[in-house]
């Protein structure tokens, strides 16, 4: 018996044709397993070198080199004259308690965010929250339209709950929930979140190109 008539794939079942016949066969050409011939072994593949493909990448990166574009320099396909006027333009507000400690909030790029910059300065009272967030109560509602109204808060969120129209700061992590509006995250002092309610008022004021 020659090999044409013995040979079928132990993995896939694939057998030669009949045209095939003088043939050697190692391996699969269906699946590519071979047969490792000492001990019977299934010797599975890893992966197709195809020399033909690496070498049109290779003439595509040589060919976009010799072009001499300048690239942009951030990640996001911004210049880094861009990316230093964003940053520059980014709004800022801080958290002032009555014992010197500041709290700097850096707001979020929607319409509840701005709102809440155009209201300052402001002056607020906390109250502790089911020992996950301190609250504070605005005179007037925040408009939620255009705003995402769910949001997933961490330590260092600061929020707007539409039902209640209050303010809230998480200093502890909390589940994803709606009617709550993301409004920013705290960039330092983060530290004086849990006492915001033993302060007996919180100045908040812009503090725009501050870090």
């Amino acid at each position: 018996m020659n090999q044409i008539e013995c040979y079928k794939c132990p993995v896939c079942g694939w057998e030669p044709p009949e045209t095939a016949a003088g043939g050697s066969w190692d391996h699969c050409p269906n699946c590519l397993s071979g047969t490792h011939g000492p001990c019977g072994g299934i010797l599975e593949p890893i992966g197709v070198y195809r020399p033909e493909v690496d070498s049109a990448q290779s003439a595509v990166q040589e060919w976009i080199a010799g072009l001499n574009l300048e690239l942009p320099q951030g990640g996001n396909g911004q210049s880094q004259e861009e990316e230093t006027s964003a940053m520059e333009n980014t709004r800022r507000i801080r958290f002032s308690l009555d014992d010197g400690a500041e709290i700097i909030v850096q707001l979020n790029d929607n319409p509840a965010a701005e709102a809440l910059y155009e209201m300052l300065p402001l002056e607020l009272s906390f109250e502790d929250f089911n020992r996950t967030e301190k609250i504070a109560y605005l005179t007037e509602e925040i408009p939620s339209d255009g705003s995402p109204d769910q949001c997933d808060p961490d330590v260092g969120s600061l929020c707007y709950y539409i039902p209640w129209g209050n303010l809230c700061f998480f200093y502890q992590d909390f589940r994803a929930s709606s009617s709550l509006i993301p409004l920013g995250q705290v960039e330092t002092g983060a530290e004086f979140l849990a006492q915001l309610d033993l302060a007996s008022r919180v100045a908040v004021e812009a503090a725009d190109g501050e870090t």
